[in-house]
């Protein structure tokens, strides 16, 4: 059961890439775009989470995030022109929840401390806080918004990657 359950993160952390790159490749289309193909990957992210809870102790929170990334997805996918004036606070929110969720598993399995999960999770917390506690000056970076958030996405990909081999 515990090769299934990696399979399924590294498969997230291959979907969570794609949408990373998406942004490097293409960066305003991408943003304009591909928001709908975001929301589609990110719904189908959500849907392999809440299959990996069934093999876990933590089913609880793997259910609750998610169904927070479904839900995500579909703001997405439905409202991609009027999602983009909310999406940073959202995108902020969601990045900052995935964060604080890793660094909750480095305590549980006793594996915090000046690793690659610890590290990534912290760089998420404060990619995720910044664009939540200041998105107006997210805004004034418009023309990056695409590769800070394809690093977003990237970083989140390499998390999951790495958890799929290490848990």
């Amino acid at each position: 059961m515990k090769s299934y359950l990696d399979k399924i993160f590294i498969l997230e952390g291959i979907l969570l890439a794609i949408i990373g790159v998406l942004f490097f490749i293409n960066p305003v289309n991408a943003f304009f775009n591909f928001t709908t193909i975001c929301g589609i990957l990110i719904i189908i992210a959500g849907i392999l989470r809440i299959i990996r809870a069934f093999g876990t102790d933590s089913k609880m929170y793997y259910i609750l995030t998610g169904i927070i990334d479904i839900l995500f997805g579909f703001i997405i996918w439905f409202n991609p022109i009027s999602t983009t004036e909310t999406l940073i606070i959202v995108f902020g929110i969601w990045i900052l929840l995935k964060g604080i969720y890793s660094i909750i598993l480095a305590f549980k399995y006793k594996t915090f401390g000046f690793n690659a999960v610890t590290i990534l999770s912290i760089i998420s917390i404060i990619l995720g806080g910044i664009v939540f506690i200041a998105p107006l000056s997210v805004v004034f970076v418009l023309p990056y918004i695409p590769y800070i958030l394809g690093v977003c996405f990237i970083v989140l990909a390499v998390t999951e990657i790495y958890l799929g081999y290490k848990l």
